[in-house]
């Protein structure tokens, strides 16, 4: 009789609040069924780094692979893991990590080849004998990877081909997706061979799974608010999922000061990496008319516009760190040209100045924005005269091809959409936003002053 169980994360996104009580759980609970007569895996499908905790940023998310060795035998890796690090530092995570990383659609464009430190396909096999083929997969964001010298294929094109040449050799298929649960349920109807999708990438919850086209679907929300347990029974092939609500479990003092110290760790480190001394407090709207000065005037374009919701809080007196910019930067953007001709620019600042009294205290939820509202957009080199949008101080010609600089968020977010239709982009994905504006630091305490220090009365964007 071969029985399965797979215990299951998704999503921690480096809140480990509970993750000491998290691991205890999958240890105890790998142990009970164990000795119940299971085989026992435990498995993540993504986005367990975030580089929101300090440590995570100081240690380009080697503190997060610290954490899973030793406990997770196969994951996958999530878009916070995929475009948020360099191509070198996503090799050196997954090889630093000690079990199976499995990755069945990601071609890195330097070898043309399924990267070294990943598996298209991973296999298990049960003290019995059955054979169990783990696939894996990442949300699909081309225009990010690609940058970063990855390719991602068409997922369930692929799928299908792995099956197609494995499907004598197994007993069954395992997905470990952080597709997202919408991708994920197209999956199931496409590709009914498979017994068990373990999804996240959407942060939805099936408590007790969720069935389709005969797969069993499970997730666990986010951030460890719960964990999951899929049990298999290959021999009659029922399968049942069930979640458990971390929230519901005791939290110890221990566990408590464990998270506090590694957040100072990583901030004492980041502290190390200085970029000048402020003598006032700079408030968010004057670090954005600041930084998009600073910005245009670095990297010489006409043209930039933030939104001032990302500066989370002001800037206060003292020495700026790379802590300093991680608090009030939290987000994982990057900085995005577009190129627009001047007809569809003037329709994109119609948009903006349309959803303006609704943006300015939108609560923003997801797409990479860690802020609280989404706030006030900050045009440096574009004025508005009399209803008129000048570029430079020049009517903006229909015809006329412009180039400016703002974020990629803005092509994420549903409120712009003309960036998406007409508009030409390439993102900056070298580093997030902070790291282009932590060294500009010194230019954008000078003119988030000048801006500051010359307004007498409050001002509301």
């Amino acid at each position: 009789m071969g029985k399965i169980a797979i215990l299951h994360t998704n999503d921690i996104h480096s809140h480990f609040e509970q993750w000491n009580r998290i691991k205890q759980w999958m240890i105890e609970r790998k142990k009970q069924l164990i000795e119940e007569g299971y085989d026992v895996l435990c498995v993540d499908v993504g986005d367990f780094s975030d580089r929101i905790h300090p440590l995570t940023e100081a240690t380009h998310a080697q503190f997060n692979i610290n954490k899973m060795n030793g406990l997770y035998d196969f994951v996958t890796f999530g878009n916070n893991e995929g475009i948020g690090n360099s191509h070198e530092h996503l090799k050196a995570l997954y090889e630093a990590f000690e079990g199976t990383c499995v990755m069945s659609h990601c071609i890195d464009l330097e070898t043309g080849e399924s990267p070294h430190f990943v598996k298209e396909i991973a296999f298990y096999t049960t003290k019995n004998g059955q054979k169990i083929a783990f696939l894996g997969g990442t949300a699909l964001y081309p225009k990010s990877y690609e940058p970063l010298g990855w390719h991602l294929e068409e997922p369930i094109a692929k799928l299908q081909l792995l099956y197609e040449q494995y499907r004598d050799e197994v007993d069954g298929f395992v997905l470990l997706s952080h597709f997202g649960r919408y991708l994920d349920h197209q999956i199931a109807t496409e590709c009914p061979w498979l017994q068990i999708i373990v999804g996240g990438h959407t942060h939805h919850l099936y408590a007790e799974g969720k069935w389709d086209h005969g797969v069993l679907l499970a997730s666990c929300q986010k951030h460890g608010h719960y964990c999951g347990e899929i049990h298999w029974d290959m021999e009659t092939g029922h399968r049942t999922a069930i979640t458990y609500a971390v929230d519901d479990w005791e939290m110890t003092e221990d566990i408590l000061e464990e998270t506090i110290l590694e957040v100072k760790e990583g901030e004492e480190l980041l502290s190390q990496v200085k970029y000048g001394v402020l003598d006032q407090s700079l408030s968010p709207q004057a670090l954005l008319h600041g930084t998009t000065r600073a910005l245009a005037e670095t990297y010489h374009y006409e043209v930039v516009f933030l939104h001032d919701g990302l500066f989370v809080e002001a800037m206060h007196p003292g020495e700026i760190t790379a802590k300093t910019w991680h608090h009030i930067l939290p987000h994982p953007l990057h900085l995005m040209d577009v190129w627009l001709q001047g007809n569809e620019l003037k329709r994109l600042l119609f948009e903006m100045d349309r959803n303006h009294h609704f943006l300015r205290r939108f609560h923003l939820v997801g797409m990479g924005f860690r802020g609280k509202k989404f706030g006030c957009i900050q045009y440096y080199g574009l004025s508005n005269h009399n209803g008129e949008w000048q570029w430079q101080g020049h009517p903006i010609e229909d015809t006329k091809d412009y180039h400016f600089l703002t974020l990629d968020h803005y092509e994420f977010v549903p409120f712009f959409p003309t960036i998406a239709y007409a508009g030409k982009t390439n993102y900056w994905m070298d580093c997030f936003l902070r790291g282009k504006v932590a060294p500009l630091t010194e230019k954008i305490i000078q003119y988030g002053k000048e801006w500051q220090n010359g307004e007498r009365e409050e001002r509301d964007c």
